[in-house]
């Protein structure tokens, strides 16, 4: 039967997800303590918080205090970055690719984070150089590389520093190294920083809806398709840090645009960036 009047304490294990309104309370006629939990701003991960309930001994019908735990979960905030794309490559015009793009944010939980703002960018980490073949037996072109080069703006700042122009350096790819730190790679010494970046983005910052996702595309020139492989980045400020995603691909061609012998693909069968087998050579 329910028990009024026994005093019941209260204890929070994990202060960083809340705190209580009160470490007492007294149950009522339904034999029932009620408190208030106020979650905090940061999440804490699933089931992470944990508040005690304690009943003295001389209620219990033991020879000791009685305890049980109740397991909460502060969410809210945005955690999960993801990016994904489906199969689809548009042709927005005659010489424009489109991927379309999707990002979801959640919280520790799974739940979606609406209105969030996304703030994207990408940038060029590798140009290829080489060729395409028809193959006879797939039907289709195919994309033959001979030298596979990393981004000579290895800082990211868009400037032409002298060690990137030098035809010296190693063959360091761009993820082996920080973003904006000054490393020699290899270039091909030509007075340019290849391989530029000819792709955008529908827009720089995007918003998620009531379903925690947003969408926008990644668009290119069809003549760069198969010769650049770009990072895509995602970023949200989260309880006052950065949550950041990544996807990094090689930018596709449509299918159509590469099954047919009697058309060769988008910007002809030489890579945008030469055939060379030398990321020395501009050729």
């Amino acid at each position: 039967n329910p028990v009024k009047g026994v005093a019941v304490n209260f204890e929070l294990e994990n202060p960083l997800g809340g705190s209580l309104n009160t470490s007492l309370a007294t149950t009522n006629d339904k034999g029932e303590a009620v408190i208030t939990f106020t979650a905090g701003s940061n999440d804490t991960g699933t089931e992470k918080v944990k508040v005690l309930a304690t009943v003295p001994n001389e209620y219990t019908g033991f020879s000791g205090a009685r305890t049980q735990t109740l397991n909460l979960t502060v969410g809210g905030e945005a955690v999960f970055i993801s990016i994904a794309t489906g199969n689809i490559i548009q042709e927005i015009t005659t010489t424009t690719y489109a991927v379309p793009h999707q990002i979801t944010v959640t919280d520790a939980t799974g739940a979606p984070i609406a209105n969030k703002e996304i703030k994207l960018s990408v940038w060029p980490v590798n140009y290829y150089k080489g060729f395409y073949v028809y193959s006879e037996a797939l039907k289709v072109w195919v994309a033959n590389t001979t030298a596979e080069c990393s981004n000579e703006d290895a800082n990211q700042n868009g400037v032409m520093d002298p060690w990137e122009n030098n035809k010296v350096g190693n063959a360091l790819s761009p993820l082996d190294y920080p973003a904006g730190e000054d490393v020699d790679v290899e270039d091909n010494g030509d007075g340019k920083l290849w391989p530029g970046n000819p792709v955008t983005l529908s827009t720089s910052t995007v918003t998620t809806g009531a379903d925690g996702i947003a969408y926008f595309n990644v668009l290119y020139g069809q003549s760069y398709a198969s010769w650049l492989r770009v990072k895509l980045t995602a970023k949200a400020q989260v309880s006052g840090t950065e949550s950041q995603s990544d996807r990094i691909f090689r930018l596709p061609a449509s299918s159509e645009d590469l099954t047919n012998e009697k058309s060769t693909p988008p910007g002809g069968t030489i890579s945008a960036y030469g055939s060379s087998n030398l990321c020395s050579d501009p050729n």
